[in-house]
């Protein structure tokens, strides 16, 4: 019993680093992007709220933005969308996404490609 034990776990052990080996070799593992966290050409800033850690800047712009750490804008709430108001219209649906850098678009180059603004365009003009 001791020995099968055994071989599965030094045979776990190997196809695990073997796995591992495969992806560092072949580039599979995709690019792991740091926050540049209080730097001017970033979107990014420290949150007084310590469990978001960090959040977008109101009306930050961008001329150059890499989309990883900077966007074109956002807007006067600090997110990255349109500008919308507080007030709802009367007959318009709205929903809220709460989410990371999949949400948000990270990586996403067109505002319009991204989760939120996908479902509000498939949702029709009632939202």
């Amino acid at each position: 019993m001791r020995q099968n034990i055994s071989i599965l776990l030094l045979s776990s052990i190997f196809t695990l680093l073997s796995l591992e080996l495969v992806v560092r070799v072949f580039d599979f593992a995709p690019k792991v992007y740091s926050l540049a966290i209080g730097k001017d050409e970033t979107a990014y800033k420290l949150s007084e709220n310590k469990i978001l850690g960090y959040e977008l800047k109101k009306n930050f712009r961008s001329k150059n933005p890499d989309f990883h750490h900077s966007y074109r804008k956002t807007n006067s709430f600090g997110f990255r969308d349109k500008e919308r108001t507080l007030t709802k219209s009367i007959g318009k649906k709205r929903i809220l996404f709460l989410g990371d850098s999949v949400t948000i678009g990270q990586g996403i180059k067109d505002l319009k490609n991204t989760i939120p603004l996908v479902m509000e365009k498939n949702l029709g003009p009632d939202f």
